[in-house]
């Protein structure tokens, strides 16, 4: 019995003396991801090789392509620019072109056996040598080998040059009779240098009157491509020569749009000085200030609002604030009405932010300090006042008599807060309403 009871209170002293959890801070807020470049150098790269090489481990592959949403995986382009999340990352060192040759060998071996055992497709050996070498990529699960180099014509030598970003020699093709709006993959080479960050390449391809505007077989354009991938000064770089700085993509995204997404802020502003619209929305009817504030960030905030940004937009759901507040994100509220939000806009579905807020004495206050609207009403005409006194909230009720609401306000049954209390059994909410002046 005494081991026992020794037992126990070592226990309990263990609890009582283990660190208590601390709430968490501004520092925890979750940070945009940050990525490492890769460009296709060699014939043969795959993005299981990448993956391979830069991750150890080739399955990492398919998250390397969501990252590349506008890569087309299984037709890798030499000059082609990679994102790679950082976080993936075990080996920063370029890839090379003796690791590609091993790798290639072992898949030689194994295209070999599967060809000898379970062929791939029927006859594989008679298949050409470049059928083959897509044969090896299928067989390992990874995306296709990038396409081997053509015989050059004047505009292959373009296009070359703008991937390799050789400035002098994308002035010299063009001076040759290439057209400065050749396509690679359907793609102009004003935006495979665009999305490389190759500046000098992209000016030169303006000067020998490459179209600035000219869209890809997924309707970005090179400005679109460089903002994708943060390139500040390309973006511009294009915005100086005329670009639209406004064109929105098939798929609903601006450039504006992309800056807000990626926490880019020197990007964002470029943009706006650029003279580039900040209250177009995407698809879904998302600003970029909603954007800003879904993603908790409130230093891009203050820059659109800056720009005079339309701080009370609404979606479907939600206004920047009424997002806010259903994040119980209390810093991103303060935020949004600094920056000069109403405090009374409803989104186009669902009622006054003041609502939202009842159950968040911290949040309330701020909305009522900005001048929140206390006796706005909801759909069955009751004010925010009798709300809180269904909740048998002491503090929201008298919160909200100090900012002025009225306690004699009658919803649509004509019941006013104090009946409201009375039919609860409440009496400490009834008696605070008869001590503030409400009447039976």
């Amino acid at each position: 019995m005494r081991l026992f009871v020794l037992s126990m209170l070592s226990v309990l002293f263990f609890f009582g003396c283990a660190p208590k959890s601390q709430p968490p801070s501004a520092n925890d807020a979750p940070r945009p991801e940050t990525f490492v470049s890769h460009t296709i150098q060699y014939p043969g790269e795959t993005l299981g090789l990448i993956a391979r090489w830069y991750t150890g481990n080739s399955s990492n592959w398919e998250e390397i392509e969501a990252a590349n949403p506008f890569i087309q995986v299984k037709n890798l382009q030499l000059g082609e620019t990679i994102r790679i999340p950082d976080r993936l990352i075990t080996r920063r060192d370029p890839l090379t072109e003796d690791f590609l040759k091993e790798q290639g060998q072992k898949q030689n071996e194994q295209v070999q056996v599967a060809q000898t055992e379970e062929p791939f497709v029927p006859d594989a050996s008679q298949e050409p040598a470049g059928e083959q070498r897509e044969i090896i990529g299928e067989i390992n699960g990874e995306p296709l080998f990038a396409r081997e180099p053509k015989e050059e014509t004047p505009n292959d030598k373009l296009i070359k040059a703008s991937m390799f970003g050789d400035a002098g020699q994308v002035k010299a093709a063009i001076e040759a009779g290439a057209d400065p709006n050749t396509k690679e993959n359907n793609r102009p080479v004003i935006s495979w240098a665009a999305q490389a960050g190759n500046l000098e390449v992209v000016q030169a391809l303006l000067s020998g009157g490459a179209d600035k505007d000219l869209v890809d077989g997924i309707g970005h354009t090179a400005l679109l491509r460089a903002a994708d991938m943060g390139s500040v000064p390309v973006v511009k770089a294009l915005a100086q020569a005329g670009a639209n700085v406004n064109h929105k993509a098939p798929n609903g995204t601006t450039a504006v749009l992309m800056a807000v997404q990626n926490g880019n802020k020197e990007l964002l502003e470029a943009l706006l000085t650029a003279g580039a619209d900040p209250n177009i929305a995407d698809s879904n009817g998302d600003t970029p200030t909603l954007m800003a504030v879904q993603n908790d960030q409130p230093e891009l905030l203050a820059v659109l609002a800056t720009a005079k940004a339309d701080l009370n937009p609404s979606s479907s759901y939600y206004t920047p604030l009424s997002y806010a507040i259903s994040q119980e994100n209390a810093s991103m509220v303060k935020a949004v009405l600094e920056a000069g939000a109403d405090p009374n806009a409803k989104p186009q579905s669902g009622g006054a932010p003041i609502f939202q807020a009842l159950n968040s004495p911290e949040i309330l206050d701020l909305l009522l300090a900005a001048k929140a609207n206390p006796n706005v009403t909801n759909d069955y005409g009751q004010t925010a006042l009798m709300v809180a006194v269904e909740n048998d909230s002491v503090e929201t009720t008298e919160k909200l008599l100090k900012a002025g609401a009225d306690m004699n306000a009658k919803d649509q049954s004509g019941g006013t807060a104090l009946t409201l209390a009375q039919n609860r059994s409440n009496s400490e909410i009834a008696d605070l309403l008869k001590r503030s002046g409400a009447t039976e």
